[in-house]
């Protein structure tokens, strides 16, 4: 799994135009990407927008960044006036889906202080 943090300055506040542009423009183009896995819009703080995309492979992360890229410059350059900051790695962790509690002694420990959960994925500590 390869996982890619954007974060961006924002030039005003999200609204109902950005959420729009979201999810009827943005996350169809990375559903589309082979490998696609997730993808997290996180409100950061004012004025900054993050973003997480999760990826089965370096390829599709890569290119879930060139999306990215080409989508603000092409939509939105108005709204962030500046280049993304982009983390990319490779998750040394396997990953399973998520399940409650009393199901993960399945996958190895009920121990909750061994595991931590992001998104809908369970990651062994």
């Amino acid at each position: 799994m390869y996982a890619t943090v954007r974060v961006y300055e924002m030039a005003g506040e999200w609204d109902d135009e950005m959420t729009r542009h979201l999810e009827q423009g943005f996350i169809p183009l990375l559903e589309a990407v082979s490998g696609f896995v997730a993808y997290y819009p996180i409100d950061a703080d004012p004025g900054l927008f993050a973003s997480v995309t999760v990826c089965v492979d370096r390829a599709g992360a890569e290119e879930s960044n060139q999306i990215a890229a080409r989508y603000i410059a092409e939509y939105l350059a108005d709204r962030f006036p500046s280049a993304a900051e982009v983390t990319q790695a490779r998750s040394p962790f396997p990953a399973w889906p998520n399940r409650p509690p009393s199901e993960r002694a399945q996958v190895g420990t009920t121990d909750p202080a061994r595991w931590s959960s992001v998104g809908d994925f369970l990651y062994e500590k």
